[in-house]
């Protein structure tokens, strides 16, 4: 063979093992390219459907924790209404009692004030001249209208001078206001009994007196 054949079969020998080299090179970026780009893809795809089933767990799991509190608050707003059914339904006699229980530590607690003391010593006083004096049955019906009508409003005064001092035990002119008004709505009352008893009671006495 010539030296330009071989050199031209050398060549074309090169060129042949380059373009392998670069098929084969390329074949390798393209297998690192493509497993790169399909691991990548996988692994967001699977990261996103985990993150997708995690949070449809926790959905589910505060749906279930909801729907446990609204049964139980439920249930015991159920039972609630199902006692206090049962306490209406089963128990007439004993809140009756129970109210007259507490109107009596009522009367007890105004019958310590020095003011009922003297409503009371006046009320025994009528009483007794009401006997002795022997008085008639609408006398003694006036009598005792205004016996009630004196002792209830001490006791709202009572009433009325506690809820104050236990609103403020400061100075204050509504405070002033509201015990003086309690105050003299019993003098008022003790006053038109007073007229009352002497007109009842005078004429008795004068009567008694000219026989004697």
């Amino acid at each position: 063979m010539t030296d330009t054949a071989k050199k031209s079969t050398s060549k074309t020998e090169k060129d042949a093992e380059k373009t392998a080299g670069k098929s084969k090179s390329s074949g390798k970026s393209t297998g690192k390219t493509s497993g790169k780009s399909s691991g990548k893809t996988s692994g967001k795809s699977s990261g996103k459907s985990s993150g997708a089933e995690t949070g449809r767990a926790g959905a589910q799991k505060e749906a279930a924790a909801r729907s446990s509190r609204t049964k139980g608050k439920t249930g015991s707003s159920r039972s609630g209404a199902k006692r206090r059914a049962g306490r209406a339904s089963g128990g007439n006699r004993q809140p009756l009692l129970e109210s007259f229980s507490h109107a009596f530590d009522g009367i007890m607690t105004g019958v310590e004030e020095r003011n009922m003391k003297i409503h009371f010593g006046f009320t025994i006083l009528v009483v007794l001249f009401g006997l002795l004096l022997k008085i008639s049955a609408t006398e003694w019906c006036l009598c005792f209208v205004l016996f009630g009508l004196i002792l209830g409003l001490e006791l709202v005064n009572t009433a009325i001078e506690a809820v104050v001092d236990l609103v403020t035990e400061e100075y204050r002119p509504l405070a002033k206001r509201a015990k003086d008004a309690a105050a003299g709505a019993v003098l008022i009352a003790a006053i038109m009994a007073a007229i009352t008893g002497l007109i009842i009671f005078i004429p008795r006495f004068l009567y008694v007196f000219r026989i004697i």
